[in-house]
């Protein structure tokens, strides 16, 4: 066959494509395809681990430790203790490390401090073979220089020099490096009695290295960086300033100031609480982040209170809003607690939310103690203001209030609420709103609510005020639990169906029959109720009475129940008597006294609750079953009796302060106190605990007293014992 030339080829393909076109023909074209498939996307892992060295050289993770790394209440000059850890990455990642000691609080000034006295050393590797070989090494510098000054090895990094920081990439060999604490043989008898605060912390934390590389190199990530550790406001303020990450080693406290936030930072509060107080129309928010930064909060507590609030807009009270935080920019909160304690009146609100804000709360929890958790001031008509919802609780008379300020109907500013889980909580009971929107006459009509997934503790409630256009609402009910109503004041909104949960309270006689029933869930409207005389219900009822008062004497013999943040109250006797059954979680109980007269019908645990009794904290009489206290507050005379046949107390804190002229706690039972804290004035006595019952097992493990400005680790001397043959241990 004679091939056809190619300009001959194109001119042929030319005509029929032309004729083609005319005639409204179809081409087949010859085609081929290629794919590249199965392509991956997977993000790394950064994974850091801290092991330490057991007394049987076996290698332990430092999280799974029921006791303290250091340990040890009789230091003397010349005692020398150390622990070997195994820095290990067990991640995909490369990753940058560092390693540093932090004392928990600092000595009083003008005394002497016991950290002062402590050499802290470092070793590359296993422990020094023996004091010779350690007696060769120079110290890093004391406990106090490593944890408390400004910067490198004092601040509480160990540094480079001590071998403690540095890099491992994915697979390589874990480092193991050895701390030792020695108290200085020079240090003389007014070291005597003291501690270190509460204890030593020790820290380990990591972030990106330059070693991946993606389609430009090494150093996208090089930017990646370890926390400056800071003391003080001012240390706190300069390392924001200059765009640092930063960890709190204090808690804080600002009066009548504030600190503003510009740079992209993370501000982690490594357990402590940064709080401000507000007292003139100077300052009305305790931290303002500005548009474009975005500010990772993690780890503790930040709290503001204005004390002069405007509730009526004069001058010289602190101005509009009262923020904890004020947003522009990007806020994104991990594990964090942001509250606003300002008294009710006033507008107040743990995070008020400008145009340019992108709130985004993924775990931790928003309170705006009866005020709005949080607002949104949607005061632009171009620039979004943004709210996501991934997790936590968002606590307030409404959880999050869409605000459309202006009165003019033509601007329709942009809003996006997201929910995609958490709990949202009201706790108002006259209007119970989990998610509120008011226009003052702009437009809904930009305003997109979605929820995805998430907890609804009271109405989503739509288009209130103006009641101008209408919000797009999207619902997954699947996802979503409402114990409420959804619904839109003027209607224009469309609201899809909506079943809420079974189990939902609105008054005494509701109560009752719930209890009574086979309800798996009860939740209560904020309210004020009267707990069922006849209270003795069995089954796994779990009441969460988020905003609910129990008035009068309540008897909670509940089997196999849970009720979560309810008030029992009583003005004029025992919030609770009588037989107790169950579990309690984040409770309240106040009265003349908060339980008295009260026994054990089965295993009783509280966690997280406060007793607050004007006389008797709690006197549990007995039961012959357990009784355990959780990270509970006592306030009052307190008194647990030996029929209880075995009393646990944990991270618990008795503020007797004298009432009656009690002590602390009196127990007549086998006892163990763990991690307590014995605060007392001293005007009842000489002695925080009391044993008045005869062969029992009481065991204190790393308990301390106060008298309100020091602490010291409690002592025989603090125990009176009034009994024949007890057993008492203090470790």
């Amino acid at each position: 066959m004679k091939k056809m030339s190619p300009k001959l080829l194109a001119l042929v393909l030319a005509l029929v494509m032309a004729g083609g076109s005319l005639i409204g023909g179809t081409i087949a074209w010859f085609t081929d395809e290629v794919t590249s498939a199965n392509n991956v996307i997977t993000s790394g892992t950064l994974d850091i681990t801290l092991e330490y060295k057991d007394a049987n050289g076996a290698w332990q993770n430092v999280e799974e430790m029921t006791t303290p790394l250091f340990s040890y209440d009789l230091w003397e000059p010349g005692y020398t203790t150390y622990k070997t850890l195994r820095v290990a990455n067990a991640g995909s990642l490369a990753l940058k490390y560092q390693l540093s000691l932090n004392v928990d609080a600092a000595a009083e000034a003008g005394k002497a401090n016991l950290a002062d006295v402590i050499d802290v050393y470092v070793v590359e590797g296993d422990a020094p073979a023996d004091r010779a070989a350690l007696a060769a090494m120079t110290p890093v510098g004391t406990l106090s220089e490593v944890a408390v000054m400004n910067h490198g090895a004092d601040q509480g990094h160990l540094l480079s020099k001590a071998a403690v920081e540095g890099t491992l990439n994915a697979g390589e060999a874990a480092k193991e490096y050895t701390i030792v604490l020695k108290m200085q043989e020079s240090a003389g008898n007014e070291y005597q009695g003291l501690s270190v605060g509460k204890g030593i912390s020790v820290v380990l934390e990591a972030t990106q290295y330059t070693y991946e590389e993606d389609a430009f190199g090494d150093d996208y990530d090089a930017d990646a960086q370890l926390a400056t550790q800071v003391a003080t406001v001012a240390d706190l303020k300069a390392a924001l300033a200059e765009g640092k990450n930063v960890r709190l080693l204090n808690d804080m406290e600002l009066k009548d100031d504030s600190i503003v936030i510009a740079n992209d930072v993370v501000l982690d509060l490594n357990g402590k609480t940064l709080s401000g107080e507000s007292t003139s129309s100077a300052t009305s928010c305790l931290l303002k982040v500005n548009a474009g930064a975005t500010v990772t909060l993690k780890n503790g507590t930040v709290t503001f209170d204005a004390s002069k609030p405007d509730t009526e807009w004069e001058a010289g009270f602190p101005s509009y809003a009262n923020d904890t935080i004020s947003c522009s920019g990007t806020l994104i909160v991990d594990g964090a607690t942001i509250e606003n304690k300002t008294a009710p009146g006033g507008a107040s609100y743990a995070v008020d939310c400008y145009p340019g804000a992108n709130l985004i709360v993924n775990s931790g929890k928003l309170d705006g103690h009866g005020k709005n958790a949080i607002r949104m001031f949607a005061n632009s008509a171009t620039v979004p203001t943004n709210v996501t919802i991934n997790g936590g609780e968002i606590v307030g008379s409404r959880a999050i209030w869409v605000q459309l300020p202006s009165s003019n109907a033509a601007q329709v500013p942009p809003v996006n609420v997201t929910v995609n889980g958490g709990k949202l909580i009201s706790t108002d009971s006259k209007y119970n709103l989990a998610i509120y929107s008011y226009s003052y006459g702009q437009s809904f009509d930009n305003t997109v609510i979605t929820l995805n997934g998430g907890e609804f503790y009271g109405d989503v409630a739509l288009s209130g005020g103006s009641k101008n256009g209408a919000e797009k609402l999207t619902i997954n009910q699947d996802n979503c639990k409402f114990y409420g109503k959804v619904f839109s004041y003027n209607g224009n909104a469309t609201i899809p169906t909506v079943t809420p949960e079974s189990g939902y309270v609105t008054d005494d006689a509701e109560l009752a029959a719930a209890l009574e029933g086979e309800e798996e869930t009860i939740v209560l409207r904020p309210g004020t109720y009267t707990f069922p005389a006849a209270s003795n219900f069995s089954g796994n009822e779990v009441i969460n009475a988020n905003g609910a008062v129990f008035e009068g004497n309540s008897g909670l013999n509940i089997k196999g129940a849970t009720v979560i943040g309810a008030t029992f109250n009583n003005n004029s006797g025992n919030a609770v008597g009588g037989t107790i059954n169950g579990t309690f979680k984040d409770c309240e109980f106040t009265g003349s006294n908060a339980l008295r007269y009260c026994y054990a019908g089965e295993t009783v645990v509280f966690e997280n609750c406060v007793f607050s009794g004007s006389t008797y904290g709690i006197h549990f009489d007995g039961g012959s079953n357990d009784v355990v206290f959780k990270n509970c507050t006592f306030s009052g005379f307190n008194a647990m009796g030996g029929a209880i046949t075995k009393l646990t107390l944990d991270g618990c804190t008795f503020k007797a302060n004298g009432k009656s002229g009690y002590n602390g706690i009196n127990l007549w039972g086998d006892t163990d106190l763990i991690n307590c804290t014995f605060v007392f004035d001293g005007t009842a006595g000489t002695e925080w605990v009391d044993l008045c019952n005869d062969n029992k097992t009481v065991t204190f493990t790393n308990c301390v007293v106060s008298n309100g400005t020091t602490e010291r680790a409690l002592n025989a001397e603090d125990v009176g014992d009034y009994g024949d043959g007890n057993t008492i241990t203090i470790k």
